[in-house]
């Protein structure tokens, strides 16, 4: 009979052992705000466009980190694929609003140039007139511009965009005949 309890009872410790251990493994609800869903307009706030500054702000980043620490693992993954992809876009934006406002923050004839408008226009017509674009002939080999092409004429628009932008802050108006 003792011998009979011993078996009942190592059985119902086992049952009882494996009922907890199921209960514990079994999916818990993941928080609304500790999914992938709902950080994605998270993301994509903090890496919005309109941000002038070159990283979020300190509060964003524990924010983010908070959100992801409480995140299952398959969303920490997907997460962190939201956020790297969000900063990508972002600082490629940066780049080319870094690239207009340093070297091309002229507009005019429909693009932006690296000297006033009347250079341009009257050297080749904004473009229209031929392959160099700021009539950059003696210029071009005094900026080191012919690590790019031979001469401007075989150089792309970005190219001569920069060895312009080299030689306006140089010389500004007085490196081009008057117009």
């Amino acid at each position: 009979m003792l011998q009979r309890f011993g078996i009942i009872l190592a059985v119902g410790v086992l049952v009882l052992f494996f009922a907890l251990s199921a209960g514990e493994l079994a999916a818990k609800p993941v928080p609304e705000r500790c999914t992938a869903a709902a950080f994605r307009p998270f993301a994509a706030t903090v890496w919005s466009a309109s941000w002038r500054r070159g990283a979020p702000a300190p509060a964003a980043l524990r924010a983010e980190r908070r959100r992801i620490q409480c995140a299952p693992p398959a969303h920490r993954a997907a997460m962190r694929r939201i956020w790297d992809r969000e900063r990508a876009a972002y600082n490629d934006k940066r780049r080319a609003m870094l690239w207009r406002e340093r070297v091309t923050p002229y507009y005019c004839g429909g693009t932006w140039w690296a000297t006033e408008c009347t250079i341009p226009l009257h050297e080749s017509g904004y473009g229209s007139g031929g392959g160099n674009l700021y009539g950059m002939l003696d210029a071009w080999a005094l900026h080191g511009c012919t690590a790019f092409a031979p001469t401007a004429w075989e150089a792309t628009k970005r190219e001569q965009d920069i060895c312009a932008s080299r030689h306006w802050a140089d010389y500004g108006r007085g490196g081009w005949p008057s117009y």
